[in-house]
């Protein structure tokens, strides 16, 4: 990826809007608008097109275009998909602007026009996340002293990709390291990143990079503990090398890490293709359950009893989905669950300092999802406050459990994640057991 492209924020141009609310192609069936393409990483895009009032007609437009084409003065082409217009009726009647109508867009392909997310039109896609280097990181300096004198050597072009592996027939991920060398007036830096690249052997949609590349941030954010997100996407064609492409968006802020991932990169590096793969294949069942552990990671927010739901609801989904009847028994009792997770994860020592009581979290788990009194005997057990606060901890690690097993991980390199981990600190931070 070419992370020296300036990409401003501010693009001035022509736009065709079509003259349906669908895209077509003949030049009688769009009307052309002058207006401006505003871009903010960390919000929704937005169009504004200016035009003159014709015969009466104040505005033709619709509500929503699946497509718009545009091109700015520097010649850049733009295709801005899923634009929705914004009613200024809805916030102050009394500054309505009649000559200007204001989009917002969830896509923009800066660089090229494409007929629709589902074109088959790129063949490379490298994405820049802002901490995938805290998993998954290639030193390329090569340092050296001699007395007084510190000299450090970077080869901007060494740097073979240390992950290659194929996820579906024709579609590879690679991890590549990238180094950047920037002299400035009194300091030099040199930066090493890492990115994702996906590659197939030809062309697919838009749509497909993007769904693969929503996997690989979840992953990320199981093998980070944190939620992470894509800063910056490019797309080529291979056919056309030369020409660049980037996929603009509304960029959801990647959460700092804890010091050390959860998977351990470098300690399990052959077994990471193969836990990309299983992850890949899994990924349309797994996923609802690994939102609902990340969410349950975000900081600086109120713990209340629907956190603890969230995390008790997908171990059951999991067990659901991904161990009931395997071995002939339809178990549909969550205490029982519950137990046969406990047992099945026996040798995780992390688990087992958790001491978790199944029916402690089952009468919890059925006291708040039916809301039943504190008096009801039914529930006598169910904890409150901050032993439901705990209990809730205690099931996130439980839960990781799940998750790394699904993968493919077994009972020691689960036990070999769990060290000097952010599971390690939940585990510590546990109230004292006393039998």
């Amino acid at each position: 990826m070419n992370s020296k492209q300036y990409i401003p924020s501010v693009f001035h141009g022509k736009w065709r809007i079509p003259e349906r609310d669908e895209f077509m192609w003949s030049v009688s069936e769009y009307q052309e608008c002058m207006g401006t393409l505003y871009y903010d990483e960390g919000r929704p895009l937005r169009l504004e097109v200016y035009h003159e009032p014709k015969q009466g007609v104040i505005s033709s437009m619709y509500h929503h275009y699946d497509v718009i084409w545009g091109k700015d003065a520097n010649g850049y082409e733009f295709t801005l998909f899923n634009a929705n217009i914004n009613n200024p009726m809805e916030e102050d009647p009394q500054t309505i602007d009649f000559s200007k109508i204001e989009f917002t867009i969830d896509y923009v392909i800066l660089g090229r026009h494409v007929k629709s997310m589902d074109e088959p039109v790129f063949d490379i896609c490298t994405i820049k996340f802002p901490f995938l280097r805290n998993w998954a990181f290639q030193d390329n300096r090569d340092p050296a002293r001699n007395g007084n004198i510190i000299s450090c050597n970077l080869d901007l072009d060494k740097g073979k990709p240390f992950l290659e592996t194929e996820i579906e027939n024709g579609i590879k991920i690679t991890l590549l390291p990238y180094s950047e060398y920037i002299p400035e007036h009194y300091d030099t830096k040199i930066t090493q990143n890492t990115y994702l690249r996906i590659k197939t052997d030809r062309p697919i949609p838009t749509s497909k990079f993007m769904q693969i590349i929503f996997e690989f941030s979840q992953f990320l954010s199981i093998a980070l503990f944190s939620n992470q997100s894509p800063c910056k996407i490019e797309l080529r064609s291979q056919r056309e090398p030369r020409r660049w492409a980037f996929l603009l968006f509304e960029v959801e802020p990647s959460e700092v890490p804890y010091k050390m991932p959860l998977v351990k990169y470098a300690k399990l590096t052959e077994k990471v293709p193969a836990m990309l793969s299983a992850w890949h294949s899994n990924f349309e069942q797994l996923s609802p359950i690994c939102n609902y552990l990340i969410r349950s990671l975000e900081h600086n927010r109120f713990f209340d009893a629907p956190d603890f739901l969230i995390i008790a609801q997908a171990l059951d989904g999991y067990y659901k989905r991904f161990i009931n009847k395997k071995d002939g028994k339809n178990i549909k009792q969550y205490q029982q669950q519950i137990e046969k997770l406990l047992d099945r994860f026996n040798g995780i020592y992390m688990l087992r300092e958790c001491r978790i009581n199944p029916e402690e979290l089952t009468q919890s788990r059925h006291k708040y999802s039916h809301l039943i009194p504190d008096d009801d005997k039914k529930v006598e057990k169910a904890v409150t406050g901050e032993d439901l606060y705990d209990l809730t901890r205690k099931c996130i690690v439980l839960l990781t459990c799940c998750i790394l097993d699904n993968i493919g991980l077994t009972t020691e390199e689960i036990n070999i994640c769990f060290e000097n981990s952010a599971i390690q600190e939940i585990v510590a931070n546990l109230p004292p057991f006393f039998d």
